[in-house]
């Protein structure tokens, strides 16, 4: 197997150094919206709230 060492057209270096940056931005962003992910999480603890809440035995819930 040979590689090939011919060097870039300018445009295919701009090519690749855009896909390259775009890769990057996609990954530290995390590739979504930032209203799901705390939706989610708002969701989450709904239910996680409600099962822990409900989860107590009524003697700890009166005075």
């Amino acid at each position: 197997m040979e590689i090939s060492c011919t060097p870039l057209s300018l445009d295919r270096r701009i090519e690749v150094d855009a896909n390259f940056f775009l890769a990057q931005t996609t990954l530290t962003t995390g590739a979504g919206d930032s209203f799901v992910f705390l939706f989610t999480v708002f969701v989450l603890a709904v239910f996680v709230g409600f099962y822990v809440v409900w989860s107590v035995t009524p003697a700890l819930h009166s005075p």
